[in-house]
């Protein structure tokens, strides 16, 4: 049934028991509610038999993010930024975060839809200051980056590629960094916006519902990228998918197939996703912030 499964996430590979051996994490617990997984797909083999790219990704899982209260909503921003700030040093050499790094905030997706709006009201809430930097002479008083931000909006609305629009504002704009938001899809519900994934392999939008576009990631916009993202839906069909295989079911009848089939085209999202939306944009949009400014 892999070919109904649909995820975004690392920590959910491999989608199936054909596929042998898991991918192999080192845990860090940072608190009760928040976990830290981390992992290297190091090898051809490796990305073929995970269908993923090369490169480090690292998994934080934590309670609902939209039901947190304020201690553990800030807690868990502090720990996103310091992530992002290790993967920015690790990509660029860049050793303090000051005004002298320039980072791209990207935010992907469709605004006019509430589960595909992460990427687009996160960067609506960063706090943008290469303007500041540029035109009026502005130094930073806290050593904050100069941070430009972008939403490109989707292909049906453009008809531009993403990375196209991308490629445009890098060169112009020549960041250090693209970090890229965008709303992923999970295997399991209980991952929706519970957990927040960061690789520095870039991403292909629509990767995660079958819509393959161009991929963001070095080779094609010419800046490394970090990939940030938190699942905001689940596809029909992996559910029925997984609940097939609880109830035992292998062998799938045409008619059931023809159901997964038709399902691969719906995407399920909890009744609260305006507010999970608008939680969890806040949330990446301040450890955006925290990670583009120097440690005090």
């Amino acid at each position: 049934m892999r070919e109904y499964i649909f995820t975004d996430l690392a920590c959910e590979l491999p989608l199936g028991q054909e596929d042998g051996g898991d991918l192999a994490w080192e845990e860090e617990r940072s608190s009760e509610t928040i976990r830290v997984l981390r992992s290297k797909i190091e090898t051809e083999e490796e990305e073929r038999h995970y269908r993923r790219k090369r490169g480090t990704y690292v998994t934080v899982l934590c309670s609902p993010i939209w039901q947190m209260k304020e201690a553990a909503f800030a807690e868990l921003g502090g720990r996103l930024a310091g992530e992002l700030r290790d993967m920015i040093r690790a990509l660029t050499g860049i050793d303090q975060m000051n005004e002298s790094v320039s980072v791209l905030v990207a935010g992907l997706g469709n605004a006019g839809i509430t589960a595909d709006a992460l990427g687009p009201a996160t960067v609506e809430k960063i706090t943008v200051t290469r303007h500041l930097f540029d035109l009026y002479g502005m130094r930073s008083k806290r050593g904050r980056c100069a941070v430009s931000a972008m939403i490109p909006g989707v292909l049906g609305n453009t008809g531009i590629e993403t990375a196209e629009l991308i490629r445009g504002a890098v060169e112009t704009v020549n960041p250090d960094v693209l970090i890229a938001v965008d709303s992923l899809v999970a295997k399991g519900w209980e991952r929706i916006a519970s957990t927040v994934q960061l690789c520095d392999t870039g991403l292909s939008p629509g990767s995660g519902i079958g819509n393959l576009r161009r991929e963001l990631r070095r080779e094609t916009v010419g800046v490394p990228v970090i990939a940030l993202g938190v699942p905001t839906v689940v596809s029909s069909s992996t559910l029925i998918a997984q609940a097939l295989t609880a109830g035992g079911i292998s062998e799938i009848p045409p008619e059931m197939k023809v159901l997964l089939q038709n399902g691969t085209n719906f995407f399920v999202t909890p009744k609260e996703t305006d507010l999970i939306v608008r939680s969890v944009s806040h949330l990446l949009a301040s450890a955006i912030d925290q990670a583009c400014t120097a440690e005090e």
